[in-house]
This record gives structure tokens, C-alpha cells and sequence, in this order.
């Protein structure tokens, strides 16, 4: 199997962090007609006391 020109190839995504215990991010990258992927993601921690996080 070839593979499609590196021109074919897409990739684009930020991440975005609205304070020190939350951040979001998307990402999506396309090769040609053949992949599509995309990815959606939200990161938190929760306190359990004074020594624990979740």
C-alpha cells in the first residue's frame, strides 16, 4: 500500500486550560479521503481533603 503525499496529511488542535484544575482540548486530523480522526477531551482534579486528589 502507498501512502498519500505529506501534502495530504491535516492536523489541527489546541488546548485550552480555564484555570490551574481545568483544561479542555480538541484535536482533529484528516490523510486525504482515507482517515479521519477526532478528539475531544476535559481534564479535572477534585479535591478528597486536604492530601488526596481525584
Amino acid at each position: 500500500m502507498l501512502l498519500p503525499p505529506a501534502a495530504n496529511v491535516r492536523y489541527v488542535g489546541f488546548t485550552h486550560s480555564q484555570s490551574k484544575d481545568l483544561k479542555i482540548s480538541l484535536y482533529g486530523s484528516t490523510l486525504a479521503d482515507t482517515w479521519n480522526q477526532y478528539y475531544a477531551g476535559a481534564k479535572t482534579k477534585l479535591p478528597l481533603g486536604e492530601d488526596f486528589d481525584l
